[in-house]
C-alpha cells in the first residue's frame, strides 16, 4: 500500500493544461523550463515561466487525489474527513520530458512525488522523472497575489493602439 498520495488523471486534461502552460515555458538550463505543478487553495495548478515577464498558471480539471488508507483510516474515527484538508505536494518536473511522455500515453495517468521524484504510470507501464526543489521557481504567484490594480484599458483601445503600432490591421 503506498503512502503517498496519487494523482490520477485523464491524459488529455494534463495534455489540454500542459500545451496551454507550455506557450510560456522557458528553455534555459534551469528551473524555467520545469512545469510547476502546485496545489493552491484546493485546487492544482501547473505554472511555467520565461523570465522577466512571461508566467501563466492553469489549473487542472478532471484530476483525483487519491490519498493513502491510514489517513482516511484516522478521519473515519473522528477526525475531520474533509478531503480539503488533505494537500498534494508542490513538484517540477522539466516541461518537454513531460510533454513527450503525455504523448506518448492514452488513457488515466497516475503520478506520485517522493522527494525529487516524480513517478507517472500508465497502461503502458511507469516513468520515473526528476523534480527540482519547486520551492526556487520563481515566485510569481505571491507577486501577482500581491500587485495592484492601477489601470484598467479597454480591450477596443489596447487594439486600436496595438493596429497603430504593428500596422497589422
Amino acid at each position: 500500500m503506498s503512502t503517498l498520495p496519487v494523482l490520477n488523471i485523464a491524459t488529455n486534461d494534463l495534455m489540454s493544461a500542459v500545451n496551454t502552460a507550455s506557450l510560456t515555458l522557458g528553455n534555459g538550463p534551469d528551473i524555467t523550463s520545469h512545469f510547476l505543478f502546485e496545489m493552491v487553495d484546493n485546487e492544482l495548478f501547473v505554472s511555467a515561466c520565461n523570465p522577466p515577464r512571461i508566467y501563466s498558471s492553469i489549473p487542472l480539471q478532471g484530476y483525483k487525489i487519491d490519498y493513502p488508507e491510514a489517513e482516511e483510516t484516522e478521519a473515519q474515527e473522528g477526525e475531520e474527513s474533509s478531503e480539503d484538508n488533505h494537500s498534494y505536494p508542490s513538484f517540477t518536473v522539466e516541461g518537454k520530458r513531460l510533454q513527450k511522455a503525455i504523448k506518448a500515453v492514452n488513457g488515466l495517468l497516475r503520478i506520485t512525488v517522493d522527494t525529487g521524484s516524480v513517478n507517472i504510470t500508465s497502461d503502458k507501464g511507469s516513468l520515473e522523472l526528476s523534480s527540482l526543489d519547486p520551492t526556487v521557481f520563481p515566485p510569481w504567484r505571491s507577486m501577482y497575489d500581491s500587485a495592484v490594480n492601477t489601470a484598467k484599458i479597454v480591450l477596443k483601445i489596447l487594439h486600436l493602439l496595438c493596429c497603430k503600432c504593428c500596422k497589422t490591421c
